[in-house]
């Protein structure tokens, strides 16, 4: 893959977070805000907030037919995972009514997203391999906390990407979500910073 069109990638994750986010201060009476309210978590439902927090809306294509007005191709929202093919060969948006946290690579690019819903058996979706998303490569939380990590903040693993929104009621822990130790070292180090990582017990 050529430099411009990891570039391309890259610009179709951040059109996606602006147009996730703005959804969320949108849908500030549904379901997304009331599980944000109930995890003590409100403040990420103001525009000042740190946390770019999204919602993807219940809708096929809102999301495809907002990136194609800002001029991307049906290929690059295929590429980024943004999007996917139905059988009959429709272009339909990869996350629907679900809460969206960026995902970013050790360099802190966005590469990807994980999607929750909530309910009766709450679950992720994460976006799938592309050429620049790995989930063993990716953490959730690091760019919002930089600031903590700077300030000596012990980073920890968390098993749940949710746990990390938490972050701001913890002055000496900072709570990344993310499938390897590995990345949130070399993360730290990028920055010259020498950190400890705590891996807490995996939810059976």
């Amino acid at each position: 893959m050529s430099k411009a069109e990891r570039r391309r990638l890259l610009e179709a994750n951040l059109a996606a977070t602006r147009f996730f986010r703005r959804e969320l201060l949108r849908a500030d009476r549904g379901w997304a805000a009331r599980y944000l309210e109930a995890r003590g978590a409100r403040r990420v439902l103001t525009p000042e907030s740190r946390w770019a927090l999204g919602y993807a809306p219940d809708s096929w294509s809102r999301l495809v037919d907002h990136l194609r007005s800002r001029g991307f191709e049906f290929q690059t929202l295929e590429l980024a995972g943004l999007a996917m093919r139905t059988a009959e060969g429709q272009i339909v948006d990869r996350f629907r009514d679900q809460l969206m946290l960026m995902s970013r690579d050790e360099g802190l690019d966005p590469v990807g997203f994980v999607g929750f819903r909530d309910g009766a058996r709450p679950f992720y979706t994460t976006t799938a391999v592309t050429p620049v998303h790995r989930r063993s490569k990716v953490l959730l939380g690091v760019d919002e906390q930089l600031d903590l990590l700077s300030g000596g903040a012990i980073p920890v693993l968390v098993d749940d990407p949710m746990d990390a929104v938490a972050v701001e009621k913890v002055s000496r822990l900072s709570l990344i979500g993310g499938s390897g130790s590995h990345c949130v070292v070399r993360c730290c180090r990028r920055r010259r910073r020498e950190c400890s990582v705590v891996i807490p017990p995996l939810r059976q």
